[in-house]
């Protein structure tokens, strides 16, 4: 038994070394000299492909010098955080041996038992997964990070570079973001509070930005606050209250203050001390999309959220190369609206525009339902406005509320309907919701009552007529509006398949939105990647036979032509070429939708957090059927971005890799079909340009591609390519209940007149 005991000793041992060491093998290797002398770079970089800076994650930061920090934060960040910090190398035993046995205890992790050194590295070069192994990293770079650095180094840059909540990191930041003050003008008071948020950022931050359009009792510290065209107010966090008692009652049971500094800070009102300051992280619209791409890739590779991708990029020094192409962004930016405007000229919008309007000149739905009002209809002397039988006032002076023409009642406040207005153009305007404090209204049977005495009822004007006037000032809504109809896409530079140039919408000047990345139905433009791509690959040929016929698949679906009748026996490529959805949906049959699924995850259309809805996801209702996958009507589409993008399998000889819009260091590019199945499918989308309105675009040097229109006109799209780019767009509106009178290849002229600016931006 004893020797079995041995044996059973000596495996554990080995196992555990060989745990241990494969551990430390794949722990980053980090030189921490070299990221002391770095420790004040403005964090990770976006250059031009000149190299030159064109942004930086940390603009400014404001770095403190170990012997420039006031020796109260430390006193009290000690106390708190790690009071023998000065003693241990990095970690400290009996803290980690009473993590263990309350994690024991709890029969989960609950406590880290880590020092200071180690939330450094945590915060730095790991994630904040609770596991065994990140532990063990931790511990191992906290122990070399005391061989590399000293005490007052890694002090230094802890409290430089530590996440204070929002987009602060280190406490002189902090003191300016929370106070407008320099962190050696803190009191005990304020150090406190910004030590106090160390534990849990998000929960203990010392104030919240919250959508202005929310009522709260909330101490207000600063209104009207504007962060990327959304406007915020900023009130105290009441958290923080508790936190800041057991802080007091610490640093007084251990004597690093007395008695009497000890009541004057539980005395001190420390909330109104605090001054919303806000960041200076001022982007180029163009360079937008690139931070995010960036991010997202942090994201994906750090297995990190989206304020920790956002962190590390600060507190590291990255360069990425933007593969914008500034002259080309701001020629198309510039081109945008006048191109739009020669190919969809009108003088009313009815001209191009089903619109289904009410009696009242309101647009419905097509349940009926108002979407969006006639301006003049909700404004009033500029004040949103309300006819007397649109509301009631009750005998108790309070406001009742029901669904009506210009309101929707919400669970816990109302939506102003969206409106329209036709000045200048035709613009949508889209209204906020209106969220009440808990104590300012209650519901019955759907119908939302408004106390006389809320702050909301008070900013209520009745006039002598009856009218209800709003405060302007608590309604969020785009006053500028935006104009329809509408445009996105992306240009891929082929030699280098990474995207040059954005299309998010018209006019320059508007706010930015990205339209690209927002799923919209795809119609035709699927066909090529779902069906005829897989199709080819699995043996077809471009001149095999189909016919186009009176059709039914085994699951019930009668796919109908875009033109009435049938054509009978014809090759796969007319199919193509004529976009015949009868004989697609027959070779999709043939395929079968696992197979096309597939198809669509190797080319970046179906991925964690897309918006193709599975069976698994949705049983009744999704994407899993041939009038999706083959012809494109989809739940809620995909993004002109990843659409466009998954046509780059083409002139990249059947290899693919989602285009960014930076440049990467290492190539990601899979093998999804041989050269030759490319080559056909290039010779089928180059005869389907001389076909219907593509012909529009014929003459473009090599091009091939496809048009694509949903049945209801709402999307128009073309996506094509030629050796040096691939390019696409898409046209609709923003709001989807407006469709397009008629497709009579417009958004083919448009995408000529942008491939035209592409080339003669790279004139060979």
């Amino acid at each position: 038994m004893k020797k079995a005991l041995k044996y059973l000793f000596i495996f554990l041992a080995i196992f555990l070394a060989m745990f241990l060491s494969y551990t430390i093998y794949r722990t980053p290797r980090i030189d921490f000299k070299e990221e002391f002398q770095n420790k004040k770079s403005e964090g990770s970089r976006i250059v031009n492909t000149k190299g030159e800076v064109e942004y930086c994650f940390y603009p400014n930061r404001d770095y403190v010098e170990r012997k420039d920090i006031p020796e109260d934060l430390v006193k009290i960040l000690l106390n708190i955080e790690d009071r023998s910090f000065y003693e241990h190398g990095g970690i400290n035993i009996k803290s980690i041996l009473a993590s263990i046995l309350q994690n024991i205890k709890s029969m989960k992790i609950v406590r880290g038992g880590s020092t200071i050194d180690q939330q450094l590295i945590k915060n730095l070069y790991l994630t904040n997964e609770k596991s065994l192994t990140r532990k063990i990293k931790e511990a191992y770079l906290a122990v070399k990070l005391n061989k590399e650095l000293t005490k007052d180094e890694i002090l230094e840059l802890y409290i430089n570079k530590v996440w204070l909540g929002h987009d602060v990191y280190g406490f002189s930041d902090g003191a300016k973001f929370y106070f407008g003050k320099e962190l050696k003008d803190l009191n005990k008071a304020e150090l406190s509070l910004l030590v106090g948020t160390l534990n849990a950022p998000s929960k203990y931050k010392p104030f919240k930005l919250i959508r202005k359009n929310t009522y709260t009792e909330d101490y207000l510290i600063q209104d009207n606050i504007e962060i990327n065209n959304k406007l915020y107010k900023c009130v105290y966090n009441d958290k923080v209250e508790d936190k800041l008692k057991v802080i007091y009652k610490s640093l007084l049971d251990n004597q690093v203050i007395d008695l009497e500094e000890y009541e004057k800070l539980v005395n001190y009102d420390v909330k109104k001390s605090l001054k919303y300051q806000g960041k200076n992280d001022e982007i180029k619209k163009d360079l937008i999309v690139v931070k995010e791409d960036i991010i997202k890739s942090i994201m994906k590779e750090k297995n990190l959220s989206y304020n920790e991708a956002f962190g590390y990029l600060k507190n590291n020094n990255l360069t990425f190369t933007s593969t914008i192409d500034k002259s080309l962004q701001e020629k198309l930016n510039e081109s945008f609206d006048e191109i739009i405007k020669k190919h969809f000229s009108y003088k009313n919008i009815r001209e191009i525009a089903d619109i289904n309007f009410s009696k009242n000149k309101n647009i419905l739905d097509l349940k009926g339902n108002v979407t969006n009002i006639k301006k003049f209809d909700l404004f009033k002397d500029g004040r949103v406005f309300l006819y007397p039988s649109e509301y009631e006032e009750t005998a108790y002076n309070e406001i009742k509320l029901t669904n009506n023409d210009k309101i929707q009642v919400l669970d816990n406040g109302i939506k102003i309907r969206d409106y329209y207005s036709t000045e200048d153009g035709f613009k949508l305007h889209r209204f906020e919701p209106l969220y009440f404090k808990e104590n300012e209204y209650y519901k019955k049977d759907g119908v939302i009552y408004i106390k006389k005495d809320s702050k909301i009822r008070r900013n209520m004007n009745i006039d002598d007529d009856g009218y209800l006037y709003f405060n302007s000032e608590e309604l969020v809504y785009d006053k500028e509006g935006q104009t329809q109809p509408q445009i996105a896409g992306i240009v891929i530079n082929n030699k280098t398949n990474k995207i040059i140039a954005t299309i998010d919408g018209r006019k320059a000047n508007e706010k930015f939105v990205d339209r690209s990345e927002m799923p919209r139905q795809v119609g035709s433009v699927i066909k090529p990647i779902s069906v005829y791509l897989p199709s080819l690959d699995k043996g077809k040929r471009p001149k095999d036979y189909v016919v186009d016929e009176a059709y039914t698949t085994k699951d019930g679906y009668s796919p109908r032509n875009w033109y009435k009748g049938y054509r009978g026996k014809m090759t796969i490529e007319e199919s193509l070429a004529e976009s015949v959805n009868i004989t697609t949906v027959k070779l999709a049959e043939e395929l079968g939708i696992e197979k096309m699924t597939s198809y669509l995850e190797k080319l970046g259309l179906i991925y964690e957090g897309d918006s193709f809805i599975s069976e698994e996801e949705n049983k009744s209702i999704n994407d899993e059927n041939y009038s999706a996958l083959a012809l494109g009507g989809l739940t809620y589409g995909f993004s002109p971005r990843d659409i466009i993008s998954s046509y780059t399998v083409f002139p990249q000889k059947g290899y693919f890799e989602k285009p960014t819009t930076f440049f990467e260091s290492t190539d990601r590019k899979e093998k999804v079909v041989n050269e030759d199945i490319v080559e056909n499918m290039d010779q089928m989308l180059k005869t389907a340009t001389r076909r219907n309105f593509s012909r529009y675009a014929y003459g473009i040097d090599g091009l091939r591609g496809k048009t694509g229109t949903t049945n209801d006109i709402r999307d128009l799209w073309y996506i094509g390519y030629n050796d040096r780019f691939t390019i696409g767009i898409w046209m609709g509106f923003d709001n989807q209940a407006i469709s397009f009178k008629e497709s009579k290849g417009d958004v083919v002229k448009v995408y000529r007149e942008f491939f035209d600016t592409v080339l003669d931006s790279y004139k060979e």
